[in-house]
């Protein structure tokens, strides 16, 4: 893998954090919170993602520590494994607190600027003041001293790892990349909460119950960004709210792998590999400066699928719009898989 010591994370993408705010949907099965782009956005606009942003410096400050002290005592397992996303890097200035604070502090600031909606540990979940949301917009490094003055403290220890992502190389839409880790909070209510769009970065904010946006992104209707269509497949593994706590509870010990898709060319078509397929490399080229994977520039993806038979990839073939993930491994870390460990899914 790259170093992050002699290539600062900054020069190549941005930190970034996101939040799967889950909760019952229809007959209890689970229900997730989604925002839809902007037209205007620079990164997958008119996409639906799960609400999140880059980080700020402000939440990566020594004032948390000093204005909320139980943050003192947040650990993380040390058997937990993560990737160099959670170093705190000498030249990175974002930290002077534990990363594993400062990601979930940008994932709930986040969902406070897009959705309305601030995590409490005091109230739950509330619907903060237009006022308050649009000075936490305008000024993001402040979040700590605003949520003081109103007796606010976010509730990071709700949210559990879920997955790491970083950008891929090569997307026609856009140049930019980022590092983002995903959370998940589960929670038992969300029929009183009432979020709603910043008219700015997101266009729409709407709770969905799984497998319904998984249906209508899978007919064209939706167009949702591919790691949140990758989770919500994932997600589809759990009939009901408990199951799905118990399941985020036991591996959130485990930590994260950074999922990072490298792209090869076949000759009608190409596929994306993940970690754990036969294609996959020891050391990924995180930046850009390796040569092309060339293993399957002479064969057709079913030829590649046969001669490289471990699958954890996303196929596209020349002759079709609709992305096919195939999946034939156990993940890592004691992750599901898309619609289920050791099975190949159509998305």
């Amino acid at each position: 893998m790259t170093s992050l010591a002699n290539c600062p994370a900054h020069g190549f993408w941005k930190r970034s954090a996101t939040l799967m705010m889950i909760g019952p949907g229809k007959f209890g099965r689970p229900a997730v919170l989604t925002v839809k782009r902007s037209s205007k956005a620079t990164f997958m606009p008119n996409h639906i993602v799960f609400p999140g942003g880059i980080c700020e410096t402000g939440d990566f400050s020594k004032s948390w520590n000093h204005s909320f002290p139980d943050f003192r005592q947040f650990n993380i397992s040390p058997d937990a494994k993560y990737p160099d996303i959670f170093v705190n890097e000498a030249k990175d200035k974002l930290d002077e607190i534990s990363a594993h604070i400062g990601f979930r502090i940008t994932a709930i600031r986040e969902l406070l600027e897009e959705t309305g909606l601030l995590l409490d540990k005091k109230t739950g979940v509330q619907t903060v003041s237009d006022e308050f949301r649009q000075k936490v917009q305008q000024s993001p490094d402040q979040f700590c001293q605003l949520l003081k003055d109103i007796d606010a403290v976010p509730d990071i220890w709700a949210l559990h790892d879920w997955s790491t992502w970083l950008t891929p190389l090569g997307l026609k839409q856009s140049s930019r990349r980022y590092d983002t880790q995903f959370y998940a909070v589960i929670l038992d209510n969300v029929h009183h909460l009432q979020p709603t769009s910043d008219d700015s970065e997101v266009s729409n904010v709407e709770f969905w119950d799984v497998g319904e946006i998984f249906r209508l992104a899978m007919v064209g209707k939706l167009r949702v960004a591919p790691p949140q269509l990758y989770e919500l497949s994932r997600l589809l593994n759990f009939q009901s709210l408990d199951e799905l706590r118990l399941y985020a509870k036991t591996r959130n010990r485990l930590g994260t792998e950074r999922m990072f898709p490298v792209g090869i060319r076949c000759l009608d078509g190409a596929i994306r590999v993940l970690p754990g397929d036969s294609l996959y490399p020891e050391q990924p080229d995180l930046i850009g400066t390796a040569p092309p994977i060339d293993s399957c520039s002479k064969l057709t993806v079913d030829q590649c699928m046969m001669q490289y038979p471990h699958h954890h990839r996303i196929v596209l073939k020349s002759d079709s719009n609709r992305p096919v993930i195939k999946v034939n491994i156990k993940l890592n870390l004691e992750q599901v898989g898309p619609l289920g460990a050791n099975t190949q899914s159509t998305l």
